[in-house]
């Protein structure tokens, strides 16, 4: 039996050494045949993912352009602004974090809640706080809802004779849903 080789580059390669040509992509010895299929992507998911990349590196090479421009010390005066920039975003989320734990309230709704000064992330968390609990208060409510026991709805009336015959639990029962009628029984009256 002869062997041929391909040689054209639009049409994957096949081992030589192999007997059975479809054998050329085998399932690999380790793969498991229940493992979820890897993601797949839309033309659409990829064309969005290449054009936001596009984008971002279009402003990283304006960047670069607008600083290429500036003299040596106007460059360090942008690089010392921007860091005082992030500086000043590190204080704020520490800030809004020690408020957001002194109020009880949950830390992960800092990055929400950070303004573009201490007075404003100050009062973010302070309206936060107040809608916080606002909608924590009629959660609360609504879970607590429920029916008024009517007058007279309470245990039935019990004699003498059904109380001399209650077992210990039956008795603890009935001291737990009328008091007043047990110590009324437990009197004999």
């Amino acid at each position: 039996m002869s062997k041929t080789v391909n040689t054209d580059p639009k049409v994957d390669p096949v081992d030589p050494n192999l007997e059975d040509p479809n054998l050329a992509n085998p399932v690999p010895a380790d793969s498991n045949p229940a493992d979820p299929p890897a993601p797949s992507f839309t033309q659409e998911d990829i064309d969005a993912a290449v054009a936001a990349a596009q984008e971002k590196w279009k402003k990283d090479q304006e960047e670069q352009a607008r600083l290429g421009k500036l003299s040596e010390e106007e460059r360090k005066k942008e690089e010392l602004a921007s860091k005082e920039k992030k500086l000043l975003q590190k204080e704020l989320l520490l800030k809004a974090t020690d408020l957001l734990s002194e109020k009880a309230l949950p830390v992960k709704f800092k990055d929400f809640l950070v303004g573009a000064d201490e007075k404003t992330t100050e009062s973010n968390i302070t309206a936060f706080e107040q809608e916080w609990k606002a909608a924590l208060a009629e959660a609360v409510n609504e879970r607590l809802k429920g029916t008024t026991p009517k007058a007279g709805e309470g245990a039935p009336e019990v004699t003498k004779e059904q109380f001399a015959k209650m077992s210990y639990k039956e008795r603890l029962q009935l001291f737990n849903q009328d008091k007043a009628a047990y110590d009324r029984l437990m009197k004999g009256e």
